[in-house]
């Protein structure tokens, strides 16, 4: 690791560590209730998963039943609408700040040696 600490402005080196050290801590805090919460979004999103199967199951199956066949649209405009969830809803996406501080907490200190 090269020491860039002389390139820094003197104001910035006496307050870096205690910088770092305010986002350590904060992790600290997030990160065991972002991986706690984990768990329910991901039971949602098997519920939500399941659902979205349940609905495509009576769409295939409404051509077969009259009065199933006149409730198609709002069946296609429900599963379009659940669909939508589903792509936006991304559990990896919301654990993913605890990775990228990380990460930028790394690289912080191989650039300043902090």
């Amino acid at each position: 690791m090269i020491d860039n600490s002389d390139r820094i402005s003197p104001r910035f080196k006496s307050k870096l560590p205690r910088i770092m050290n305010e986002i350590c801590n904060g992790l600290l805090v997030i990160e065991p209730a972002i991986k706690e919460m984990a768990v329910p979004l991901r039971d949602l999103l098997d519920f939500l998963d399941f659902e979205i199967q349940k609905v495509e199951v009576q769409i295939s199956h409404a051509p077969l039943n009259r009065a199933d066949a006149r409730k198609l649209p709002q069946l296609n405009a429900w599963l379009s609408e659940l669909t939508s969830l589903r792509k936006d809803f991304d559990v990896a996406l919301v654990v993913s700040p605890i990775q990228f501080v990380r990460e930028m907490v790394k690289r912080v200190d191989q650039t300043f040696g902090v």
